[in-house]
């Protein structure tokens, strides 16, 4: 009596494979050349397998096992991988522009933008920002960072930047004129004065001047000019005007006249 107790074998199966998704999909169509058979039976060897070549396979690894079964219920099964990795980065459809804003009179506001919209073949995208829309933002130039990514580690970086500027000018507060005599026996003075101040809606303005308190006046009228700058390139000047009156010359005159009179 002749026993058929063998297994069937699998030939030629197919090696592993590593493939990227379609473009845009999140797939690939994977085909392989079918694996072949062979039994001690001699008999028709039924061969399944739980894909087929030219199937769709998505992102990730799917195991593909053939069985060969024979007459008498032996059976064999083998198993090769598919693997599909997703190397697309996700894609910004909208993406924000620029934003300029005046300020006047503040040195931040709140600034608000339309958020970024975005897509990846694999369906699974994540977005996360440096900022978001209705945050806070102070005098000067902000980068706002959007990265967006998938489910793979693919990542897409865009930015834009929030300007903020500041309209206002300095302000030069305490300005009084100074007059003086000349000092005794000269036909100048030293002058001591209290300085102007200078302030901004937006740090602490620097302030020159022309002249500064302890600089020598002759007789007559000296402007000194002040000028302050702020650090957005805005400046103002304001003038302090010294008068020396020549002290000696009046009490000459007066002694003059006085004599004269008698």
């Amino acid at each position: 009596m002749v026993t058929y107790d063998e297994n069937p074998r699998i030939l030629n199966l197919p090696e592993d494979q590593v493939l990227e998704t379609e473009p845009g999909q999140p797939f690939a169509v994977v085909s392989w050349t079918e694996p072949t058979t062979s039994d001690n039976s001699m008999d028709q060897i039924d061969l399944t397998s739980t894909r087929n070549s030219g199937d769709m396979f998505h992102i990730g690894s799917t195991v593909v096992t053939y069985t060969a079964r024979d007459a008498y219920d032996n059976d064999e099964s083998a198993s090769f991988l598919i693997k599909v990795i997703d190397m697309e980065k996700p894609v910004f459809n909208y993406f924000p522009s620029n934003i300029k804003h005046q300020l006047l009179g503040e040195t931040y506001t709140d600034i608000f933008w339309d958020e970024p919209s975005v897509t990846d073949n694999s369906g699974d995208v994540s977005l996360v920002s440096s900022h978001h829309s209705g945050d806070w933002f102070a005098i000067g130039r902000t980068i706002v960072d959007y990265k967006a990514f998938d489910s793979s580690g693919n990542t897409a970086t865009k930015v834009f930047s929030v300007i903020i500027t500041d309209d206002d000018y300095p302000v030069i507060h305490n300005v009084s004129n100074v007059t003086v005599n000349t000092d005794v026996g000269k036909s100048y003075a030293i002058v001591i004065w209290t300085e102007p101040t200078a302030t901004d809606n937006y740090g602490v303005p620097t302030l020159t001047s022309t002249h500064k308190p302890g600089d020598r006046f002759n007789i007559g009228y000296t402007e000194v000019e002040y000028t302050a700058n702020d650090i957005s390139g805005h400046n103002v000047t304001a003038s302090v005007w010294i008068e020396v009156q020549g002290l000696l010359l009046l009490t000459v005159f007066i002694i003059a006249f006085l004599m004269k009179t008698q």
